[in-house]
């Protein structure tokens, strides 16, 4: 019979490492199915989500498999959030069947679902629940400098909804993903690119080695041009003023796409704080992240209540 070689403590710490970094975008239980278990609740409660982003859907599905009276709040016509809109981004369209799951999901379960109505601390507080999730997700952080008033700023978000009709040359201040995939959106219909960002490299955040690659060649493949360590100093009549490593030189530009992160949206939890209601943040609203975080952190939650 062969001896039996017990791993010593490195090998026990790559081997936990890799495990925990193992799971599905989708799927909060995928590789954790022993930590993670959806039980039935021997104390049902009336549970109010306000924001129909994954993190808000998340959580009013495991609420109601779980046994608790579930209503979900939506500004807008249609569960999503910002998954509405990146299923328009280079043909991503994986976020366009959850979204659709997610709404067959929630109306098979039950749930009640508020769409195109605001959440007000009035209509809360009337509903009498017995906890609220708040899943407002985010909002571009303010930016300031001159300029900042010129007709041909937009955001991402505009872009990708189509909402702003962008000029043939464009620039992004910033480069994270959501101004990277503006940008690769934009190039795959003949627009001429350029995504300026202060750091060293641009898609800094965390994502997957593979992904990234992918979407630097994407990049490359569309001849979008990359200025790192540059800041905008101007948007004018004619484009805008950069400075890159000391050097102030002008870009010609129809319109810039400002991608300076996000924060999360504080919206109704001083006032139902304030009210003595039980309110907890998830998501974006919690922690600005990704799709996995924001599903995880609204399933998390979910388990708990």
């Amino acid at each position: 019979m062969a001896k039996h070689n017990p791993l010593d403590p490195v090998q026990i710490n790559c081997l936990k490492q890799n495990v925990e970094d193992l799971g599905c975008t989708v799927n909060s239980e995928a590789c954790h199915e022993l930590e993670k278990k959806i039980r039935p609740t021997a104390d049902k409660k009336k549970i109010v989500v306000v924001g129909g982003g994954p993190a808000g859907m998340e959580a009013a599905r495991i609420c109601s498999i779980r046994g608790h009276q579930v209503i979900l709040y939506e500004a807008s016509e249609k569960l999503g959030g910002k998954l509405k809109f990146a299923s328009k981004r280079i043909q991503k369209f994986d976020e366009d069947n959850l979204v659709k799951w997610y709404e067959e999901e929630l109306l098979t379960l039950g749930v009640e679902l508020r769409l195109s109505e605001v959440a007000t601390l009035e209509k809360i507080v009337n509903e009498k629940p017995d906890h609220i999730f708040l899943a407002q997700g985010s909002r571009p952080k303010p930016y300031f400098f001159k300029g900042m008033e010129s007709e041909k700023i937009t955001n991402p978000i505009d872009v990708i909804s189509d909402k702003t009709i962008v000029g043939p040359k464009c620039l992004v201040i910033g480069g994270t993903i959501a101004g990277c995939e503006s940008a690769l959106h934009l190039a795959m219909h003949r627009h001429k690119l350029t995504i300026v960002t202060i750091n060293k490299d641009i898609l800094t955040e965390d994502m997957a080695a593979a992904k990234r690659k992918l979407f630097m060649d994407l990049l490359t493949q569309y001849k979008v041009t990359v200025l790192t360590e540059a800041s905008l100093v101007e948007v004018t009549e004619s484009g805008v003023i950069i400075k890159v490593k000391g050097n102030q030189e002008e870009i010609p530009a129809h319109h810039v796409i400002i991608d300076l992160g996000e924060e999360p949206v504080e919206g109704l939890y001083f006032e139902l704080i304030k009210a003595g209601l039980a309110v907890q943040k998830i998501g974006d609203n919690r922690v600005i992240g990704g799709i996995q975080q924001a599903i995880s952190d609204g399933n998390l939650a979910a388990c708990h209540i």
